[in-house]
């Protein structure tokens, strides 16, 4: 019939109207809350000492070098017993990053107790409690990858008297990270950058005459090198080091990581690192001076 059309515009607009009308409703019945939070802060932000603490994997890779700690394998202390009374609480037995064995490890912290050690570096939290039950100084390793100060503040309730932070933190996340326990930081060394149950230069096989080291080359020619656990585990580690000792750490301890370097380059490292020189080798910063949280 005539005069039953509905122009097109105004379709359209009967539209929006409707729906301006349905949106004003359902912001009228939604009612926004506050909930109420406090602010967490550590307790307070303890003040840069820059103690130089080394970490090795034998004897003569710190001798001649003064610092105020000592981290060496457990296996290698327990195998030069007599070397415990001349370092005396300066010397911390580090732990295995990894145990398959919770018998074998409580067998290594009696030893270690009976010796006269009087701390542990752990880098696995399972690690934390037997020690403290048996009366070790507990210091956590870069392997906890705390990277909070919640974080920090859990690892102290459990047991930590100090600790390494992660790594992969930025000098920014470094300096404002509060938090009263006592905390450190990797300022030299081959970053271990995966642990492996199956070691790659196995390969099936036995481990037959493997001294418990090798290489893997990547695409690009870069040799990263792998060092074996007791053959329980392989670690590979990046093949170019960290070195920040020319930079200002935000931290109250900084720890020098030897690995496969001479006694004589721990030696010119450590002298390097104290006079904040820069390394007269390739080096990497990490994630230090990155500049995104």
């Amino acid at each position: 019939d005539e005069g039953l059309s509905y122009p097109m515009a105004a379709l359209k607009n009967l539209r929006k109207q409707g729906l301006e009308q349905l949106t004003n409703l359902r912001i009228a019945s939604y009612q926004r809350t506050c909930t109420p939070y406090e602010v967490l802060m550590g307790e307070e932000e303890p003040a840069p000492q820059r103690e130089l603490h080394i970490s090795a994997k034998t004897f003569s890779q710190i001798e001649g070098i003064s610092a105020q700690r000592y981290y060496l394998p457990a296996k290698e202390i327990l195998q030069n017993p007599h070397l415990v009374n001349q370092m005396g609480e300066r010397l911390f037995a580090a732990l295995p990053a990894l145990v398959f064995s919770q018998k074998a490890l409580h067998q290594t912290l009696d030893q270690l107790k009976e010796l006269g050690v009087v701390g542990v570096l752990v880098e696995n939290i399972s690690m934390i409690a037997p020690a403290k039950a048996r009366g070790f100084w507990v210091s956590g390793g870069a392997g906890l990858n705390i990277t909070n100060h919640l974080a920090l503040e859990e690892y102290k309730a459990l047991g930590l008297q100090d600790t390494l932070l992660s790594f992969e933190l930025s000098q920014t996340l470094y300096q404002t990270m509060g938090g009263s326990i006592k905390r450190g930081m990797i300022g030299y060394g081959h970053l271990p950058l995966m642990r492996m149950r199956a070691c790659p230069l196995k390969q099936g096989k036995s481990c037959g005459n493997c001294n418990g080291g090798g290489v893997l080359t990547d695409r690009k020619g870069m040799e990263f090198f792998l060092a074996c656990d007791g053959r329980e585990y392989t670690t590979l580690y990046n093949p170019i080091p960290l070195y920040l000792g020319d930079k200002k750490l935000p931290v109250q301890y900084q720890v020098l990581q030897f690995t496969k370097e001479t006694p004589l380059q721990c030696q010119e490292i450590a002298a390097a690192f104290a006079a904040g020189e820069k390394p007269p080798f390739a080096r990497t910063c990490g994630l230090y001076e990155r500049t995104l949280l």
